[in-house]
């Protein structure tokens, strides 16, 4: 027979233009824990997947279903699979398997791992990858390319938090998923829809690559104490999402736009993210109180680095609570990881309920507040442009030490102006104190 080239191998069995639907299953319990047989006992299916050529030559792109096989003890190494729906099949977490790539294949109610140490499987090359129901347990998957997961658990199995296992490609999409100690990772482009998330991490692009998108949606962090993000990324957006417990994020950067909408329950810290274009706060509400990321400091409805972003719309947001909520804080206080390359141009509170607002060490050409209803508010140590209050109500107004070129107060309520320029009598700009 003669051989195809590697490179018109790998074409051949790459994506066709169509995705191919999953197959129905003949069966409804579980099949976790079925018996099943060696893929050595497969016959020609398994010199398929040891010769991609044969498959070709034999099944063109008809697809070929492989149920209930055992693949522990077998090595598949630089080989290429394609237009194959593998049901409950279980998969070694080891380097056993190395492919140089996977193409239009589904695997359906499969298991992968566990391992003893960190050993990890490569899928090589993915297109058109659909992961559903499957079990991914101590071990890492890695792949390059795009794949999709659908209601799968991952599960590393490992109580040290060095030793998580990962599932790592260039654009992951996981639906319906739940994991446990577990870090989901893409390069490119990571979206979660609909996922519960226990302590682990989620990282999105390289430490020195920009990622496009970081989405997570309708999801649930439960326990989650950190979510370490130490990545860059152009856009990030969290929406409809519970934080059961403490949410942080740890060396993440935002190039480009960020926002958070309708998070309704948790605490979210970050604190320790640097926003660097536009930071979007809407339809929240705040009531569980949670630490800041320094110790020794106050509690916190929440927290987040507002000072370094290009633009801050905060609106329609809700604190409830006698706990602070801090908008401008980089690990509190102080001018860290302020540059003068990353200048905040206009910050905006509007429509927000808040019984305790800080918004201090901004560096700003506009603030404004806009038909607000404050308890306690301060912008101290702030260096503003124009500073505007319109519209809002607060009973204490803390402007110690915080210079402005104007001002425009159209707001009741004591005000405390030690170290200010601001003028109590003609309600503008004067000498600072």
């Amino acid at each position: 027979m003669k051989k195809l080239p590697r490179r018109q191998m790998l074409k051949a069995l790459a994506l066709s233009g169509v995705t191919a639907a999953l197959p129905k299953l003949t069966h409804a319990r579980s099949i976790f824990g079925r018996k099943r047989k060696p893929i050595r006992e497969f016959g020609r299916i398994y010199d398929y997947l040891k010769d991609a050529q044969l498959r070709l030559k034999e099944k063109q792109k008809d697809r070929v279903v492989i149920k209930d096989a055992e693949f522990n003890g077998e090595d598949f190494i630089n080989v290429a699979w394609g237009y194959h729906d593998f049901v409950n099949c279980h998969f070694p977490a080891s380097y056993r398997i190395q492919l140089l790539q996977l193409a239009n294949c589904n695997f359906i109610e499969c298991e992968f791992g566990p391992s003893r140490d960190d050993d990890s499987i490569q899928f090589g090359e993915c297109r058109d990858v659909v992961f559903r129901k499957c079990k991914i347990a101590r071990g890492s998957l890695v792949f390059e390319g795009k794949a999709q997961f659908e209601e799968c658990e991952f599960d590393s199995l490992n109580s040290d938090p060095n030793h998580r296992h990962i599932l790592i490609g260039d654009d992951v999409t996981l639906t319906k998923c739940k994991a446990s100690d577990y870090t989901w990772r893409g390069n490119e482009k990571l979206t979660v829809h609909n996922c519960v998330f226990g302590v682990g991490r989620l990282s999105s692009g390289l430490t020195n690559n920009v990622s496009d998108d970081f989405i997570i949606t309708n999801s649930t962090f439960e326990n989650a104490e950190k979510i370490f993000w130490a990545t860059k990324v152009k856009n990030l957006t969290i929406r409809r999402c519970v934080a059961k417990g403490i949410f942080r994020t740890q060396g993440l950067i935002v190039e480009d736009t960020a926002l958070f909408e309708h998070l309704k329950e948790g605490f979210f810290s970050l604190a320790s993210t640097s926003f660097y274009g536009k930071l979007h706060v809407k339809n929240c509400t705040f009531s569980t109180p949670g630490k800041s990321t320094v110790e020794d400091t106050p509690d916190y409805l929440f927290i987040c680095s507002g000072r370094i972003p290009r633009e801050v719309l905060v609106e329609r947001v809700v604190c409830k609570g006698s706990d602070a909520c801090n908008l401008t804080s980089v690990h509190d206080g102080g001018n860290y990881f302020f540059t003068e390359k990353h200048k905040n141009e206009v910050f905006i509170v509007r429509d927000c309920q808040i019984l305790y607002l800080k918004i201090n060490w901004l560096k700003t050409k506009h603030l404004r507040l806009e038909n607000c209803e404050i308890g306690q508010l301060e912008i101290r140590d702030a260096q503003i442009g124009k500073l505007e209050i319109v519209k809002t109500k607060f009973d204490r107004l803390d402007l110690s030490r915080t210079v402005a070129t104007e001002y425009a107060l159209d707001a009741s309520g004591e005000i405390v102006d030690t170290g200010s320029n601001y003028d109590k009598a003609t309600g503008k700009a004067g000498r600072k104190r």
